[in-house]
């Protein structure tokens, strides 16, 4: 933020740190006087600029005035060539008065060009040597123009060549390159030219001419541009001046008196008016303005704002003053007349008082405090205590969460998101165990509910067999344990079997081995290290030892054993001894020599031993040396050196560069070696795989060279640390990790420093101690066995928190949470601690050992996955990552294989979709078109709408009429089909079979359908026709329609049998046809094809060396050079090179989608729906096709959105939020957003329902409605129980199904609301009692019910709810029907007999059980009578029961009158809270009636 100061004419600018100091216009208030700051100019409209470099500017002192601005008023003329717009009506005025040489290389009539993007007269290609003429007229009395306009020369423009130009008869003008302004990359230079000349008459007369005879029209050319002519205007009503403020004749109208030209002849409480001339009063309130609403100054009480002086908003205006409105009031009519309350003061409009809002009350103070618990949110208040528990978000009406809660929802539901380390349930957060974050309410978090590994379920805890448990930390263990990094471990042979020993080295030497049973390797079933069961080929010994093999069945050779009687061993070969476990012999372990290497490579082949270095032996003698070996005169076999082959006593040849007197260095400390390479390192030893070096390892527990000691552990100050001797942090004195003396207030024990016990002062790390012995540490420390504090993590990490290492020191890397030094491997390679070993890692940029690739990421598809080349998933030809070839449904694009087929496309096939998805329908080409009520189909009911509605057979919501569906959603087969019925096809036409949906063509039956481009009854290939479509002859190089035209290098056509016959050659004479060269009688080289060594044949190929098509240069079948165009190995050509080849349509060397070539194939331009080679004729709905750019251009006002149009809402309305097809809002709206005003000028809202700007609506003394922010409407409030506005009922309640709900009329389950009646909806499954008997949804009649009354089977005699209890005479009951009879000798037809469902017994009890009427012996059956119980209403704690029954109902006999007629209580409420009474509206007599009676329930809660 900038702060200005002015202190007695001096200008102060301070800054504040962090920001910079914008230049700007500083005004003196004082002075009245206004200027920019240093380096700024002044600009118009008292702006600052920092530059007058446009076309259109000049510089006048410290003012920059643009050409217009040079008077007050001065207007443009003329505004042309400054940039690229093009006015047809410019070249007729543009007269050619002369040329000579070369011009107009475009046109006679073509005076422009376009140069560095603008549009300019004359330029490249038009103007070298010609002269114009151009006469402007000017209607305006004036005094004086100006003319300004650049000048631009081309690249060769030569010396001698000028520009002319003249103005009216004044001398012209003669520009040249001699003196330029500047020039452009291209080696264009340009000049600027500037004119103000005095003129007064209505014409002006401009010439230009590009002179030189050595100019021509591309390189040497002329031009001119940012054409500018202001004329500078008299005074208004003068008709003749000299200058803007000198009139020398002045118009019959002009008054001098109501004429003014400025402010200052205007008086102080009046303001200048430039476009009426005149001088007009301030408004009342200001006492000087600019303007009727831009005051300077204001009268007393008023508030200069930028709509002038007024009263502020909680301010009223009255006798030409404003007064404040009362305090509780945010703006006011008058003092006692409120239309907007202060909502922060919890106050609500009523009658033009501004009082508490529903739960608030008024305190002293006059302030309204909301009633926290009242069940009312209102403002203040966050939540409600009464509706939610108070941990759960909500405390004293304020929105509160628990400590753990990282965002609290403010209306108080609870948490919306928590900390690190806990989960969110129910809006409350829940600590989470196993994260390894520690939070609240947890002790500690490994990670892991491993039971006594210091912590389980976030608690410290120990193992069992610990004693001494402190924070998961164990300092004794029970016996048979023994403490190491403070756990507790078995003590393997110490006679005790512990925790997971299976037995003790102790007790069983011989089964027993590290305290766990082990058995013989061959063992197959090993039980308490006794071997039950062997491996196949195995036997087990008598003592269950061992497992050797068995020679039961066949006498088997022992390996390497050199002699052998039966099963047993008499000699081994050399190097080997006899391993008794495997039954095998072995090699010594000695440094192997190069047959024991070999054997050592491949264990599984025999060798037998000869003579050394031997290739060959007869019997007891060698009759050939091996390869580098030479017979010495003892006949033995000795090596040749320095001949290049490696013999027996020679590590490596001198001509290999790390080869030194024909011997390998042995490795160093390596036990067993070949060559230069080490198998096995000496004891304590290990091979480092990455240099091949043995090294040791520290903590295996034994000494090396380069180690001080060993004690298995990384325990710090335990006497060995890392192998280097370590003393205590007390030791003063350490020899060999054995303390001599230790620091004051320690003593020296068995070489450690202890605390001791009458010491004063204690280890600062030490927490709690008891008589000197250290029990607990602090932070970041912990106890060692000797009892001393000592730190969580080792010395080279700096960043440790809770025994947990965050960060190691330089050259350190963190492995397990402790840090290691790092082992230095190359670029790209990574030290693997566990392994020991560097390894590539994917993913560092580096490719290395077995990656094949390495982009950074692992994003699938993107040429390189996982390190290993892949490409697009559709790609069917990838080659190192990079995608050449798509498969059929999809194009190449950018090494992507994308589909062919829009994304509104569920099924896509062979490049054309089948199916859209939802919403969007399948056009005649294949495109997914949006349904929208132009097509008929989402506004109507009518066939394309995707709905089977009336009589359709079917709706496939597209518009293709040869599918299954036609376009009068008929169902129709394939045009093949002969017979169709209901869109299934059951037969083809002759020439088709049917295949699963449609009729496939039938390959091979002479008949030429469909797809076929030929059909020869066969299966020959190179025949003229195979598989239907046409094929040429082998060796063909030029087919068409099965013939071929030409043949391929060395074949001939024949025309005759249209085939390529091989060109025989023309042999030279040699003794054999085609050979070259003989010696002695054997072929040595052939004229034709190779000569086979082995059979000394020779082998005519003759196309041995054919190519692939397209090769320009082959050799020996390889292509060393393709044809132009082509590429690779097979010549293939390459899309986007911008050749356009054989196979190719196009190229236009690039993959955009939206240009008119893709994958080298044509392709309709942008919003095109018809093409043609890449061209447009027919542009998609929406667009038009723009004759000149050949490009399709939306069409605005069509109510389609379309392109770049950002809204089109069909009209020309302005302000209605979309105008031109841009949105746009109101003038009082100071936020549009996409349309909607978010913003407006006061005192207009922002209406949220329409986005629009409007009056704030009253809604006082409109009973029922209520005033709606979101609408600014007054709109009715269900439940207040008043039936106003839309609202068609009020109940008072939110009880669905009651008759009324939502203030709508709702009728119960089962019911259709019909205007003002429910009418029950049969079918449904639900039985309405008053209109239905039953509901089984079907409409199949004599099934029990039908058409919701109940119904018994047909020929029933009897019926009762459905159920059918007797047949009619002669039919009987079986299968759940009533069947007719049929006579026999057996069945006798008689009503006597009749069969009946139940017998007749039954049947009388059923019928008559309270269904009858007596008469004294006599009954009748008579349905008895069903009561109904309806709710009417309730109001408050009464509620109204209407009691009726389904038919005519009167009393049976006196005594029953006398009684209750009605018992009635409520089974799940006490009789004492509640009282029901039954009030008569019909009374029932002795007559059959309707009687009607009514029943009040009042409760009575306390």
């Amino acid at each position: 933020m900038i702060f200005y100061f002015l202190l007695q004419g001096i200008i102060l600018l301070t800054q504040q740190a962090g920001e910079c100091i914008v230049p700007k216009l500083l005004r003196d208030i004082v002075l009245g006087v206004a200027y920019c700051v240093n380096g700024f100019l002044n600009y118009r409209d008292g702006t600052c600029t920092s530059g007058c470099s446009s076309p259109y500017q000049k510089q006048s002192g410290s003012y920059c005035y643009d050409f217009d601005d040079e008077t007050p008023y001065s207007q443009y003329l003329i505004k042309e060539y400054i940039n690229t717009a093009a006015d047809p009506g410019q070249y007729a005025q543009y007269t050619l008065i002369s040329q000579s040489g070369t011009n107009f290389l475009k046109g006679s009539d073509i005076y422009y060009s376009y140069f560095q993007r603008i549009r300019i007269f004359g330029g490249p290609f038009i103007w070298s040597q010609a002269k114009f003429q151009r006469i402007h007229n000017i209607i305006t009395p004036h005094h004086s123009l100006t003319i300004a306009f650049y000048i631009v020369y081309g690249p060769t423009f030569p010396s001698d060549g000028n520009f002319i130009y003249s103005i009216e008869n004044n001398t012209p003008v003669s520009k040249s390159t001699a003196s330029y302004y500047s020039t452009y990359s291209d080696g264009a230079k340009y000049d600027k030219v500037y004119e103000k000349i005095n003129h007064n008459s209505n014409t002006l007369t401009i010439t230009w001419e590009c002179f030189g005879p050595n100019n021509e029209p591309i390189k040497a050319y002329c031009g001119f541009y940012n054409y500018y002519i202001a004329v500078h205007n008299c005074q208004p009503y003068c008709l003749q001046c000299s200058n803007q403020s000198t009139c020398t004749q002045w118009n019959s109208t002009y008054n001098i008196n109501i004429v003014k030209f400025s402010q200052a002849e205007c008086q102080i409480n009046q303001y200048y008016d430039k476009e009426s001339v005149r001088c007009f009063d301030c408004p009342s309130s200001c006492l000087t303005c600019t303007s009727k609403i831009d005051c300077q100054t204001c009268q007393p009480t008023y508030t200069q704002s930028k709509l002038g002086c007024t009263c502020t908003m909680n301010q009223y205006e009255d006798s030409n003053q404003c007064f404040n409105c009362p305090i509780e009031c945010n703006q006011c009519l008058s003092s006692t007349y409120c239309i907007e309350c202060l909502i922060s003061n919890n106050r609500q409009l009523l009658n033009g008082q501004c009082i508490c809002i529903d739960g608030s009350f008024l305190t002293n103070n006059n302030i309204c405090i909301p009633i926290c618990g009242d069940s009312l949110i209102v403002s203040g208040e966050q939540c409600e205590n009464s509706s939610i528990l108070p941990y759960k978000g909500c405390i004293n009406c304020q929105a509160r969460c628990q400590s753990s809660c990282l965002t609290c929802s403010t209306s108080g539901i609870g948490c919306l998101s928590c900390k690190d380390g806990y989960n969110r349930i129910d809006n409350l957060c829940y600590s989470i165990c196993g994260d390894k974050i520690i939070t609240e309410d947890e002790q500690c978090d490994d990670g892991n509910l491993i039971i006594g590994d210091g912590c389980h379920n976030c608690q410290f805890s120990c193992q069992e067999s610990c004693i001494y448990c402190i924070q998961g930390v164990c300092y004794d263990c029970q016996e048979g344990y023994r403490i190491i990094s403070f756990k507790c471990y078995p003590i393997c042979g110490d006679g005790v079997q512990k925790y997971n020993e299976q037995c003790d080295t102790l007790q069983n030497q011989q089964k027993c081995k590290s305290c766990q049973f082990t058995c013989d390797l061959n063992c197959y079933f090993c039980q308490f290290g006794l071997c039950q069961q062997c491996l196949d080929g195995y036997e087990l010994s008598s003592d269950q030892f061992y497992c050797v093999k068995s020679f039961q069945y066949n006498s088997i050779e022992i390996e390497n054993c050199q002699i052998q009687i039966g099963i047993d061993f008499i000699q081994c070969h050399n190097y080997t001894n006899f391993g008794k476990v495997e039954q095998k012999y072995y090699f010594e372990e000695a440094p192997l020599s190069f047959c024991q290497y070999q054997h050592k490579l491949s264990p599984n082949l025999y060798f037998t031993y000869c003579f050394d270095h031997c290739a060959a032996c007869d019997e007891n003698n060698c009759i050939s040396c091996q390869s580098g070996y030479y017979f010495n005169d003892s006949f033995s076999c000795i090596s040749s050196y320095g001949i290049g082959i490696l013999a027996h006593d020679e590590h490596c040849e001198m001509d290999n560069q790390n080869c030194l007197s024909c011997m390998f260095n042995a490795p160093k400390l390596c036990e067993l070696y070949f060559e230069d390479t080490c198998f096995k390192c000496e004891n304590g030893y290990y091979i480092n795989q990455f240099t091949n070096i043995c090294e040791s390892k520290c903590g295996d527990g034994i000494i090396t060279h380069d180690e001080q000691c060993e004690d298995n552990n990384y325990i710090q100050f335990d006497g060995c640390y890392y192998c280097k001797y370590s003393c205590s942090q007390q030791c003063l004195n350490c020899i060999n990790g054995l303390c001599q003396k230790c620091n004051q207030n320690y003593q020296l024990l068995d070489g450690f420093c202890y605390v001791e016990e009458n010491g004063i002062e204690y280890l600062p790390e030490c927490e709690f101690n008891i008589n000197g012995e250290c029990l607990t540490c602090q932070k970041d420390y912990k106890l060692d066995l000797q009892g001393a504090c000592i730190s969580i993590c080792s010395e080279s990490c700096i960043q440790c928190h809770y025994g947990q290492c965050f960060e190691c020191a330089e050259q350190y890397e963190l492995y397990e949470n402790i840090c290691i030094k790092n082992r230095q491997c190359q670029k790209g390679l990574y030290f693997n601690q566990e392994l020991q070993i560097c390894e590539s890692l994917c993913g560092d940029g580096f490719i290395n050992g077995w990656e094949e690739c390495d982009d950074q990421n692992m994003q699938q598809f993107d040429g390189c996955y996982q390190c290993k080349f892949e490409c697009d998933e559709h790609c069917i030809e990838c080659i190192y990552g990079e995608c050449f070839q798509c498969s059929q449904e999809f194009n190449l694009n950018e090494n992507k294989c994308q589909s062919k087929c829009q994304e509104t496309c569920l099924n896509c096939a062979q490049g054309g979709c089948q199916l859209c998805s939802n919403g969007y329908l399948l056009d005649e080409y294949f495109n997914c078109i949006k349904i929208t009520c132009q097509y008929d189909l989402s506004c109507t009911t009518e066939c394309g709408n995707g709905i089977i509605e009336n009589l359709e057979q079917c709706d496939d919501q597209n518009l293709i009429n040869d599918d299954s569906c036609n376009n009068q959603c008929e169902q129709t087969c394939d045009v093949n089909c002969t017979q169709c019925i209901e869109g299934i096809c059951y037969e083809c036409k002759e020439g088709w079979r049917l295949g699963l949906f449609f009729c496939e063509s039938i390959c091979g039956d002479q008949i030429l359908v469909g797809n076929e481009e030929c059909d020869d009854c066969n299966q020959n290939s190179y025949d003229g026709c195979f598989q239907c479509k046409f094929q040429c002859t082998q060796y063909c190089e030029i087919c068409l329609n099965g013939i071929c035209q030409s043949c391929q290098i060395n074949y001939e056509l024949d025309l005759l049998n249209n085939k390529c016959k091989s060109i025989q050659p023309v042999l030279a004479i040699y003794e054999q046809p085609n050979c070259k060269l003989l010696n002695n009688n054997q072929y040595i080289l052939c004229q034709f094809g190779c000569l086979d060594l082995i059979t000394s044949t020779l082998i005519i190929d003759y196309n041995m060396n054919k190519c692939s098509k397209n090769c320009k240069l082959c050799l020996l079948s390889q292509c060393l050079e393709c044809e132009f165009g082509y590429y690779g190995n097979k010549c293939m050509p390459k899309c986007g090179d911008g050749i356009i080849v054989q196979e190719e349509e196009c190229d236009d060397g690039n993959q955009y989608e939206v240009d008119t070539c893709l994958n080298c194939k044509y392709q309709c331009p942008l919003y095109c729906k018809l093409c043609a080679y890449g061209v447009c004729t027919h542009c998609f709905e929406g667009f038009y096709l723009d004759i000149v750019s050949i490009s399709c251009n939306p069409i605005c006002g069509d109510t389609i959105l379309s392109g770049n149009e950002a809204c089109d809402d069909g009209n020309e309305l302005t302000y209605d939020g979309c105008f031109k097809c841009n949105y746009q809002c109101q003038m009082e709206c100071l936020n549009c957003f996409f349309g909607k005003c978010m913003e407006c000028e006061s005192p207009l809202i922002v209406v949220q329902a329409k986005g629009i700007c409007e009056q704030l609506k009253q809604c006082e003394g409109l009973i029922g409605l209520y005033y709606d922010d979101f609408s600014n409407d007054c709109l009715p409030l269900c439940g207040d129980g008043i039936v106003v506005g839309n609202e068609q009922c009020e109940d008072l309640n939110n009880t669905p199904y009651d008759g009324c709900y939502d203030c709508k009329y709702q009728c119960q389950i089962g019911s259709l609301l019909n205007q003002t009646s429910c009418i029950p909806i049969c079918g449904d499954g639900i039985v309405i009692d008053e209109y239905e008997e039953c509901d089984d949804q079907n409409d199949q009649p004599y099934d029990g019910c039908f058409e919701c009354q109940f119904q018994c089977i047909q020929n029933c005699l009897v019926c009762q709810k459905g159920i059918c209890l007797k047949c009619d005479i002669d039919f009987s009951f079986k299968n759940n029907q009533c069947l007719l009879n049929i006579q026999n000798d057996n069945i006798e037809l008689s009503q006597d007999n009749n069969d009946s469902i139940i017998n007749s017994q039954n049947l009388q009890e059923l019928l008559f059980y309270g269904n009858s009427l007596c008469r004294k012996s006599e009954c009748v059956y008579s349905q008895k009578p069903n009561m109904k119980l309806t709710y009417q209403d309730q109001q408050f704690a009464l509620q109204y029961i209407e009691i009726t029954y389904d038919e005519q109902v009167k009393y049976g006999d006196q005594i029953i009158k006398d009684q209750d007629l009605f018992n009635i209580s409520i089974s799940d409420l006490d009789s004492q809270n509640y009282d029901i009474t039954i009030n008569t509206i019909q009374e029932m007599s002795f007559d059959l009636q309707y009687a009607y009676f009514q029943q009040n329930q009042f409760f009575l809660f306390s």
